[in-house]
């Protein structure tokens, strides 16, 4: 019995320490899941994907965006205001989504950007 009791006890601390550690690495990648696992936000120095959030939220990481940035998708948002934004300084940046989020991107965007698709745009140098 006591060796059982130890068994067990070594494996939930196992488990503890890895729930932490994928914790731990997802805070420092800056990835995010809703209350059903579904991925809603990524931000790393190549893609920014964000889901399903308030235009507050989304306000909060355009204003992060790395220069390395290059790809931006936004879905399903309240909104993306691109006011405050040079979106022409990020130079690697060659594909933004922005799928049934409202923004004012068409009439910000005079670098190049060409929308083959609703609401998604290709970069053409």
């Amino acid at each position: 019995m006591n060796r059982s009791y130890s068994k067990i006890r070594h494996i939930q601390e196992a488990n503890q320490k890895l729930e932490k550690r994928i914790l731990s690495e997802e805070v420092r990648f800056g990835i995010g899941r809703d209350e059903r696992g579904d991925l809603n936000f990524e931000f790393n120095d190549k893609r920014v994907f964000l889901k399903d959030l308030t235009q507050k939220k989304v306000q909060y990481y355009l204003s992060k965006l790395p220069e390395t940035l290059e790809a931006l998708v936004i879905m399903d948002c309240g909104g993306a205001d691109f006011s405050e934004i040079d979106i022409c300084s990020f130079n690697h940046l060659s594909h933004v989504n922005l799928g049934g989020t409202p923004s004012n991107f068409d009439e910000l965007n005079n670098c190049g950007f060409k929308e083959f698709l609703p609401n998604h745009y290709k970069r053409y140098y």
